[in-house]
């Protein structure tokens, strides 16, 4: 008898990726932060990011709540310095805060526009 195959827990991360993702994007596009307009997949330079305001020069980063390996991590912040020194503030804000739609994100979003 075979044992039964464990669970894709990177299969559930995904989706709940994609489901913050989702969320963070109708939250953007509802909601006129002080008049900055987002866009989502935003290409700076090399690099492309979740969602950005370009006349607020600020870039939201949605973070997954699992762990990173060394090399993704090195490359996350490669992009962040980039990203940085082109004149943007990064804003990251985890899965899990999304998905608890608490109001947290939106007080995040407001702060970093303040």
């Amino acid at each position: 008898m075979r044992e039964s195959d464990p669970p894709d827990h990177g299969k559930r991360g995904r989706r709940e990726l994609k489901a913050a993702d989702d969320d963070l994007w109708t939250l953007l596009r509802e909601q006129r932060f002080r008049n900055a307009d987002f866009v989502r997949r935003h290409v700076i330079g090399p690099f492309a990011v979740d969602f950005a305001s370009v006349s607020a020069k600020l870039v939201i980063e949605l973070d997954a709540n699992a762990p990173v390996s060394a090399e993704q991590a090195a490359l996350d912040a490669e992009r962040v310095a980039f990203v940085q020194r082109a004149g943007w503030r990064v804003l990251h804000i985890n899965s899990d805060e999304v998905l608890a739609g608490d109001g947290a994100v939106y007080a995040a979003i407001e702060a970093a526009l303040g």
